[in-house]
């Protein structure tokens, strides 16, 4: 089973990353292209054997935005798309979108990594604070700025509308319709990039963690993202299924997990949550080690660990997951 490890920060000891992998089985950091900005992590992952996962934030760029405020998604209440850590470039941005071809390229053929995968690959929507049994009608998400309405309209012949901050329900269908167009047109040419760069490199795809029927076939017209199209042009797409963030259960999890799995005939691989993120939920050193044990039991493609950072400060869990190494 494949092992891979989420890591953030990059001021981490690179000797330190490449010990606890090797100790714990761990086969894949998952690195942010931050970690790439001199030769210290990729010749610690090199000699160690490690391979080397690149994680590429497709329209979530901070340093983007603060030099160009103008590309910021507009939410359906009329805001920057902009919520705590998180802050999203429009995708009808055709500059930032060539700009972050060019970067990702010579990022790619430099490192030549081993596996890639696209993060943030849709339209805006904070998905970690949205409850599933809510109506679709309260989330705010992206993008309606002129330039998104301008396109969708040449898509559609029809104006979009928003009534008190809601896309009408007869329109929701063609604006997944557009906005899926949109996402799958930009990882084709992400993908076209890739096999320039660095052909034969295995691609994923990271979705929101919604069914396809979910908040009103929410994933298409809030996010874009079609788990069907977007499995057919990439190696395998990963859920987002981070239990304790949404308040869900392993049997939720479980669900969402097959469904993904028989909409792509893909195999797909479990997020392990290690500590809290939004709800104050704790999670038990027990409870990891059966979420664990229940994607071992499931035959999932691998075990993404969610993350390093929240690891490393946690005796017990260290020795949870070192607990699975020869699996």
């Amino acid at each position: 089973m494949r092992k891979a490890l989420f890591v953030f920060d990059t001021s981490v000891d690179p000797g330190q990353l490449v010990s606890f992998c090797t100790q714990a089985g761990i086969d894949s950091p998952i690195l942010h292209p931050g970690f790439f900005d001199d030769d210290l992590f990729l010749t610690a992952l090199r000699r160690s054997g490690l391979k080397v996962w690149m994680n590429l934030p497709v329209f979530f760029d901070e340093g983007y935005l603060n030099d160009n405020p103008d590309a910021y998604s507009i939410t359906s209440f009329g805001n920057r798309a902009a919520y705590s850590w998180l802050h999203m470039v429009c995708p009808s941005q055709d500059k930032y979108i060539d700009l972050k071809l060019r970067q990702f390229h010579n990022l790619i053929k430099k490192i030549h990594p081993d596996y890639i995968s696209y993060d943030f690959i849709r339209f805006y929507v904070f998905w970690e604070q949205v409850e599933l049994d809510n109506p679709a009608d309260t989330i705010e998400h992206g993008c309606y700025c002129p330039e998104c309405q301008r396109r969708y309209l040449k898509f559609s012949g029809e104006r979009l509308s928003l009534t008190n901050r809601i896309v009408e329900r007869s329109q929701r269908e063609l604006l997944g319709e557009w906005k899926k167009t949109v996402i799958t047109e930009i990882t084709r040419k992400l993908n076209d990039m890739v096999n320039e760069a660095a052909q034969g490199t295995p691609i994923y795809i990271k979705t929101i963690p919604w069914k396809t029927a979910d908040l009103d076939h929410g994933i298409a017209w809030i996010s874009g993202q079609d788990i069907e199209r977007l499995g057919s042009i990439s190696d395998g797409i990963i859920p987002m299924a981070l239990t304790q963030i949404l308040g869900q259960t392993s049997h939720w999890k479980k669900d969402l997990l097959d469904h993904v799995k028989a909409t792509t005939g893909k195999e797909v691989m479990s997020y392990i949550q290690f500590e809290p993120l939004i709800r104050r939920t704790a999670i038990t050193n027990e409870q990891v080690d059966i979420e664990i044990q229940t994607a071992i039991k499931e035959k999932r493609a691998g075990l993404i660990y969610f993350h390093y950072e929240q690891i490393m400060a946690n005796a017990e869990k260290q020795r949870v997951v070192v607990k699975y190494r020869t699996v």
